[in-house]
């Protein structure tokens, strides 16, 4: 799985698809393998909820209950196996 980017876009209330959601999450990736196995991911110890795969690009889409840390960790793989560190943290004056 190769993790090219990621944003995190803070929601308001008006925003949010489903109430308590605070943030977006989008992730780039390159050659997502296609498996019926869901992928999961994580910023720091949080699980980002609702993840689905983009449509008009490469990648994945979810959203955060609560907002990251400074310095919180992107963490993505599959059910079924471990989490893959991506080195992708959030950083709240790029939000």
């Amino acid at each position: 799985m190769n993790i090219t980017s990621a944003e995190f876009i803070p929601l308001s209330s008006e925003d949010t698809p489903v109430a308590g959601w605070v943030m977006r999450v989008i992730i780039h990736t390159r050659n997502l393998e296609q498996r019926a196995v869901p992928v999961v991911a994580k910023t720091g110890g949080q699980p980002v909820q609702g993840l689905m795969s983009l449509f008009e690009e490469e990648g994945l889409v979810g959203f955060l209950h609560e907002m990251p840390a400074s310095g919180d960790e992107l963490l993505i793989g599959y059910a079924d196996g471990p989490m893959i560190h991506t080195g992708i943290t959030y950083d709240p004056a790029v939000s």
